[in-house]
C-alpha cells in the first residue's frame, strides 16, 4: 500500500489549464486592438511581436494552475497553451490586416505573406516562451 500525501499523478492533459489560460491573457489584448481597431487606428495590430512576450505568463500562468502533478506534465501543458495562445494573436493579425488599407494586388499577396509567417511564427514563438517560462517557474520550485 502506498501511504504517500501526495495524490497520483495524473495521466491526462489538463485540457482546462491549457485552454482557458491563454484566453484570460488573450482577451486584454483582443480588447486593446479592438478599440483601437474601432477609434480608428487598427496599425496597433503592428506591436503583436511585442505582445508575444505575454507568452510568458502563459507558461508561468498556465504551470501554477495546472492538476497535474509531474513537472514535464505541466510544462507540455504551458507549451500548449503557449501555442494556442500565439494560434489566437496570429488569427487576429490575420483578421485586422485587412482594415490597414492594402488595397492593392501586389499588397494583397504581400499581406496574405506576412499573414502566414504571423501566424506560424506566433504559434512557435507563443509556445517556446511558455515553454521556457513554465521550465523558469519548475527549476525555482524545485520539482525539476
Amino acid at each position: 500500500m502506498d501511504y504517500s500525501p501526495y495524490p497520483p499523478p495524473r495521466n491526462k492533459l489538463d485540457l482546462r489549464a491549457v485552454i482557458e489560460t491563454p484566453l484570460r491573457v488573450f482577451v486584454w489584448w483582443l480588447g486593446i486592438v479592438l478599440l483601437a481597431t474601432l477609434v480608428g487606428y487598427p496599425n496597433v495590430i503592428c506591436v503583436t511581436p511585442l505582445v508575444w512576450l505575454a507568452a510568458f505568463q502563459v507558461g508561468k500562468l498556465c504551470v501554477t494552475r495546472t492538476k497535474s502533478v509531474l513537472p514535464n506534465r505541466r510544462m507540455t501543458e504551458a507549451g500548449l497553451a503557449g501555442g494556442i495562445f500565439g494560434l489566437l494573436q496570429g488569427l487576429l493579425f490575420g483578421v485586422i490586416v485587412p482594415f490597414m488599407g492594402a488595397n492593392q494586388t501586389d499588397a494583397w499577396t504581400q499581406s496574405i505573406g506576412l499573414i502566414l509567417i504571423m501566424l506560424i511564427a506566433s504559434i512557435w514563438i507563443g509556445a517556446g516562451l511558455a515553454f521556457l517560462a513554465a521550465y523558469l517557474s519548475e527549476t525555482r520550485r524545485g520539482g525539476w
